[in-house]
């Protein structure tokens, strides 16, 4: 993937909540990431044994930043390198180049102690700057950048500088890389490392609903508390190594899941009030009337949908890459409460994103070690259907 996507478009609702919940929901961005969410994917792959490497350009300093400066553009993406190549701007620009880039708002984030070196220092307590090489006099500017820019949290050891644009002889056991670059992060897992794709988004304009914040690539705190249902409209800046997009996005907060959501045929058309939710029945059985197989309706319809959505895996899902949860690689993880919390996080984003016909209520996630499995919890409103359904299922370390 040459860049990271937004698998909405503008003005596109990408989530409904319900007054006063509280979510942590992720920004619809697709990236070769299980998570974009840095703080998720260190807590989950890292170890006290655990080497990690931090990118220099376009992760910690403003390479893009300082490249677009040079072709008169606010985007890189917006450059015309047809008579300039990058590389060859780069060279017309050194000396100076490398040790004048600015410090991206989200290397060391001192509002929110959540930025690329706070999560780092807090999660494991040490990192190895490992950037390209960019000969005698761009190696000297980097390493006096470094210096002069990471004092408060410095790297271990002297920077490393990768030879000849490859990474991947740095990978391998209990090494991570965090890079925003595709090609990087492919060189160093196809190394046996483990490596996260960065990007970083801001707030460019609008607001979002008051008490939620954007942290890390997702939207998370309390939703306000409201009398009517309200959207909030806002544009999100997707920062990634070689430009920006923005997207107009829309969060509607609505009022108790009672009064908007549930069934009242005093407020529906004959037609809305005979519909009919219906999906096949996975144990194919025969109807004994018809002799077609028989059919899931109403809640139990969408029962079988959130049980699909759960258990399915990103690319599973042909023409359709970003649906599913992902939550398989967790299952192998170590079945520990923090575990149990990113489980319930993702089943509850990917519930809340692709499935619109439900409204949760709940989800509880509790391992049960000695059957290597985890029992999920999960209690929801259908639309239009004026009681709770609950779903009580088990996932298992299967291959």
């Amino acid at each position: 993937m040459a860049a990271p996507l937004w698998t909405v478009d503008d003005n596109d609702t990408f989530t409904s909540i319900k007054s006063g919940q509280k979510i942590n929901v992720n920004l619809p961005i697709q990236t070769e990431n299980t998570t974009n969410d840095l703080e998720e994917f260190l807590n989950t792959h890292r170890t006290a044994s655990s080497t990690i490497y931090v990118d220099m350009d376009d992760t910690l300093a403003g390479f893009s930043i300082k490249l677009a400066q040079l072709y008169g553009v606010d985007n890189l993406l917006d450059a015309d390198t047809s008579t300039t190549s990058k590389l060859q701007q780069i060279t017309n620009n050194t000396p100076g180049f490398f040790l004048n880039l600015s410090v991206l708002p989200q290397a060391i984030n001192t509002a929110n102690n959540k930025g690329v070196l706070d999560l780092v220092k807090s999660i494991h307590g040490s990192y190895s700057i490992l950037t390209t090489e960019a000969g005698t006099t761009g190696n000297s500017e980097k390493t006096t950048w470094v210096n002069n820019n990471l004092s408060s949290f410095a790297p271990t050891g002297s920077i490393n500088f990768a030879q000849s644009f490859d990474k991947g002889p740095f990978g391998g056991a209990n090494k991570i890389l965090i890079d925003d670059s595709a090609t990087y992060v492919s060189q160093f897992k196809a190394a046996g490392g483990q490596a996260f794709r960065y990007i970083y988004t801001t707030l460019e304009s609008g607001s979002l609903p008051t008490g939620l914040t954007l942290v890390n690539n997702r939207i998370e705190g309390t939703a306000p508390v409201v009398s009517t249902d309200t959207t909030y409209t806002f544009t999100i800046r997707l920062h990634f190594g070689g430009g920006y997009v923005d997207r107009i996005l829309k969060i509607a907060v609505v009022t108790s899941i009672n009064s908007s959501m549930a069934y009242d045929s005093t407020q529906l058309s004959s037609e809305r009030q005979t519909r009919t939710w219906k999906d096949i029945n996975l144990n194919f059985s025969r109807n004994p009337v018809t002799n077609d197989i028989t059919k899931l309706s109403g809640t139990e319809a969408v029962k079988r949908s959130v049980r699909n959505l759960i258990q399915t895996n990103h690319y599973e899902k042909p023409f359709h890459p970003e649906i599913g949860s992902g939550i398989r690689d967790l299952l192998f993880e170590p079945a520990t409460p923090l575990t149990e919390i990113f489980l319930a996080k993702k089943i509850e984003e990917t519930l809340v994103t692709f499935e619109p016909r439900v409204r949760l209520i709940a989800v509880n996630v509790n391992a049960q070690p000695d059957n290597n499995s985890y029992r999920v919890w999960i209690e929801f409103y259908v639309v239009n259907h004026p009681t709770p359904v609950v779903i009580d299922t088990f996932l298992e370390r299967l291959r």
